[in-house]
């Protein structure tokens, strides 16, 4: 004869358990990725700087100069323009030229440097690419060698201390360092 076993099933402990161990895991996955996400973005911040920064060169060997806007670099050198993955605005780009000349029209004297910048999420005390960066503090930082184009886009403080002051957080610049730096920047 056949015997029927009785199955039983779970227990209210095991079903605790079993919740607090998939509860747990959520917390310790979640924070991990939204991390990730984070870093991905700054990664993308500092290639696209890299990016603008070659074409930029490949402009100048060209022309002699560089452009007072990043639009003058599409379509030849760029296909379009890259922005910000997070909020999708342009990334800071400013040209100066030197203070001995007789004007800040860059479109009479040449545009002699240029200062590209992003924003970035996470400071430099973890992201080393913030370490290797220029930290220029813009031509008002520069000894008075360089005075910011009249007929271009603002300059910036490379050493800005929180994305909420988009590269121009005015308590760094000079010879104060900021920590942790939060602004990505470039410049030839």
């Amino acid at each position: 004869m056949l015997s029927l076993k009785l199955f039983r099933g779970f227990t209210i402990v095991e079903i605790i358990v079993v919740v607090a161990v998939i509860g747990l895991l959520v917390i310790l996955i979640v924070p991990s990725f939204s991390n990730s996400k984070v870093r991905t973005r700054d990664a993308r911040r500092v290639n696209d700087i890299k990016t603008l920064a070659f074409a930029l060169s490949q402009y100048y060997n060209d022309f002699g100069v560089y452009p007072l806007q990043l639009s003058s670099l599409m379509p030849q050198y760029l296909p379009a323009e890259p922005k910000d993955p997070l909020s999708d605005l342009s990334y800071f780009y400013s040209v100066v030229t030197r203070s001995s000349y007789a004007s800040t029209d860059c479109s009479v004297y040449p545009a002699v440097k240029y200062h590209l910048g992003a924003p970035m999420e996470v400071g430099e005390t973890t992201n080393k690419d913030l370490i290797l960066d220029s930290d220029w503090a813009g031509a008002a930082g520069s000894s008075g060698a360089y005075v910011t184009c009249s007929n271009t886009g603002a300059d910036f403080n490379g050493n800005a201390t929180t994305i909420l002051q988009q590269c121009v957080g005015a308590v760094c610049g000079g010879t104060v360092i900021c920590n942790p730096d939060k602004c990505y920047d470039w410049t030839n």
